[in-house]
């Protein structure tokens, strides 16, 4: 369940007190954690109320010197690590150890893209709540300095290795046979018309320039691709725009 000793966490799915009561007990047992792609954490709720809640807190300051706190957050990462802090004595020495134990990040930053991550089942969304009940982002909807920076970065589909697969699952005719798809790629010359530059992949109409939160990754049908080229497309499971398009319970798997 753990590299070691370190347990990286996918946050996405995720409600933020569950998933912060789970993990402030953890630290103070020892164990390391990573909580990644904290952008996708939610809160249980109407995504108005919370934001009013929110700007209410970010209302609450020092009034002959702001600068000396109460500090609010914005960034999803942060919120969450101090929804964490306020479950721990982090006044204490134990309690400090245990929140230096404690990694958060938006997105999924290196080496931890290339890791396994796990999911709480006693925290997710889909097993606490009713599907009538409504939710909010764990950032109450506010945007944060990386904000667009995470939701462009997040598919990372475009990419040449991922175009050459796809042009191997071309010659090869399709994606689930590993061998064939490994030697498609050291073996196959590349075909006719197609280009592993993004430029003019775009161009030929094999990805959608249109999206911008996808990043212009978004795959076209392969009847909107070229004519004269035939290709066997197998696109990956449409996901949030964060990070990676991992399925939610096999979060280690690189790109899929």
């Amino acid at each position: 369940m753990a590299e070691g000793q370190v347990l990286v966490l996918d946050g996405r799915g995720h409600l933020l007190g569950r998933l912060a009561a789970i993990v402030a007990k953890q630290v103070l047992l020892g164990r390391k954690v990573v909580v990644v792609r904290c952008e996708g954490i939610n809160i249980s709720g109407n995504f108005y109320r919370n934001k009013l809640k929110y700007l209410a807190f970010l209302r609450k300051r020092m009034n002959t010197n702001p600068s000396r706190g109460p500090y609010h957050f914005r960034a999803p990462s942060r919120i969450f690590w101090r929804t964490v802090r306020g479950m721990l004595p982090h006044k204490t020495k134990r309690g400090q150890a245990a929140l230096d134990r404690l990694k958060v990040f938006d997105g999924i930053p290196p080496p931890y893209d290339k890791k396994k991550r796990m999911v709480v089942p006693a925290a997710l969304k889909v097993v606490r709540l009713k599907p009538t009940r409504k939710v909010s982002p764990g950032y109450s909807g506010l945007t944060w300095g990386s904000h667009w920076g995470v939701k462009l970065k997040s598919p990372r589909l475009a990419d040449d290795g991922f175009f050459s697969r796809w042009s191997a699952d071309a010659t090869v005719g399709t994606a689930d046979n590993a061998n064939g798809l490994a030697d498609a790629r050291r073996n196959t010359e590349p075909l006719a018309g197609v280009s592993s530059d993004l430029s003019s992949v775009r161009k030929m109409g094999l990805l959608n320039s249109k999206d911008p939160l996808r990043g212009g990754r978004q795959p076209l049908s392969p009847t909107q691709a070229l004519s004269s080229v035939q290709l066997h497309f197998s696109p990956p499971t449409p996901s949030l725009p964060t990070w990676g398009a991992w399925p939610m319970r096999s979060a280690g798997s690189t790109r899929q």
